[in-house]
Formats: structure tokens, sequence, C-alpha cells
């Protein structure tokens, strides 16, 4: 009985890693006749959990130094929720690809896109991590090399690419926190290089109605916009108003 215990919730055993004479490499794991022995071995439990999709998964650990150990740790394991258990046995690759079965909604090139920064980006740098271990130093240090990294003409990923990379992973995990996987998302706190922002374009007032063609004026970050100063040789505009010098403003002109 000392050896093996059957249950509907699994199985809690003894083992031990001595090796079988003779077969270098081989242990007797179960069928060491030194089991009997107080303190020789360690407890394991072996069970089976159903995952979110309904599959079941294998989940075997030891090195417990008791079987009261082993026991304790085996009903953790059954009595958490599916969706807890599946956070934390469920690969960031295996989330991500699931996360991308369920996107029905979105335009298609929407989903290409989102397919490409998991393919490329995030499963090469994340995929073996478990999806509850994931750190914002992971994120971190992930987006670091991506920073590195050249594109086919050889240039460097630009900061834009690197904001949207973190948007659609940033997506996934809050989709993850939606079906109670997880309860924090790293990605909201990353830090990425700023993205550049185009300064704005500003026209003088007077470029619609004086018929001339004035240069665009452009606003610094610290100061007003510069405006190119008016040729010498340039006039304004005579016997020209906003009607298009009709008869009727002659008139008016004419009368004044």
């Amino acid at each position: 009985m000392w050896r093996c215990l059957m249950a509907s919730r699994g199985v809690i055993f003894k083992s031990c890693t001595c090796s079988v004479a003779g077969q270098a490499g081989r242990r007797r794991n179960r069928t060491c006749p030194r089991l009997v022995e107080r303190g020789h071995g360690n407890w394991q439990f072996d069970c089976r959990v159903r995952d979110i999709r309904g599959r079941s998964t294998q989940v075997r650990r030891g090195g417990f130094p008791s079987q009261a150990a082993a026991t304790r740790a085996r009903d953790g394991v059954l009595d958490q929720s599916l969706e807890r258990f599946t956070g934390q046995r469920w690969t960031v690759e295996r989330w991500l690809r699931y996360w991308l079965t369920t996107r029905t909604s979105i335009r298609p090139t929407t989903l290409r896109v989102y397919t490409q920064h998991i393919e490329q980006y995030l499963i090469p740098h994340l995929g073996r991590l478990r999806l509850a271990d994931v750190t914002v130093r992971h994120l971190t240090g992930m987006f670091a090399d991506l920073a590195k990294q050249t594109t086919r003409s050889g240039q460097p990923l630009a900061p834009a690419t690197l904001h949207r990379i973190c948007a659609t992973l940033r997506g996934a995990l809050n989709a993850a926190i939606r079906n109670d996987l997880i309860t924090d998302n790293p990605a909201r706190r990353v830090e990425l290089p700023s993205r550049p922002r185009p300064h704005a374009v500003v026209w003088p007032r007077n470029a619609s109605s004086s018929g001339g063609s004035t240069a665009p004026a452009t606003r610094s970050p610290s100061g007003p916009p510069n405006t190119s100063p008016r040729s010498s040789t340039e006039s304004p505009p005579t016997g020209s108003t906003r009607c298009g010098g009709s008869p009727r403003c002659a008139a008016f002109a004419g009368a004044k």
C-alpha cells in the first residue's frame, strides 16, 4: 500500500533513481526493493486534468518527502479551476495560436498582420514560456532583441513596428485575462522606443485670399510658425475682390 495508492483523483506512489545493475542509464524507479526503507526515494503523483478546450492533460510531479505532501500537491492541482490550470500549463505559443482561432470578426488583413507578428516575432522569443509566467522582464528582453533585427532592406525595425507588435501581444493577453487564465498583463507596462511624431503644417491665414502661391509654414515644437517673407518684387493684388470682379462690385467701387 505504501508503494502505490490508486484513486479516481490519480495515482500517488514512491519512486527512486537507483540504477539497474548491469544496465547503464536505466533506473529502477518504482521497482526498487529499497523503497521499503524509510528515507529512500521520494513520493510522486500522477493525475489527469482537463483544460478549457476539454482535453485531458497529464500532470506528474515528484520530489515530495512524504505521501501526505504528495497528496496535498495533487489536491491543489485537481481543485483549481480549469481556467487557472490552463494558464499555468499552456505555453505562450499554444495560447497565441488558440487566440487567433477565436478572432473571427476581424478583417482578413488584420488577421494576417496578427499572424505575422505571432509567428515571426512573438513565438520565437516567448513561445516556450508558460502563459502565467510571462513578466515585464521577458518582454523588455524580447523588444531589445527585436530592436537589433533588420528588415529585408537592411534597416532596423521601426519603433512604430515594435509598438504594433506589442499591441498584438497586449490584445492576446487581455483575452487571457477575460478568460480568467491570468490576472495581469505585463504588455501594458513594457517601455518601448518613442515613435517620431510628424510636425503640423500651418498655412498663412491670407493664403486663400491673396491668390498667390505662399509656402506653408512648419510649426516647430518650441516656437511660432516659420513663414517665408514676401518677396520685394511681389505686390498685393489690386482691383480684385472676392466676387471675382463682377459688374456689381465694379459699380460699387466706382461709387466709392
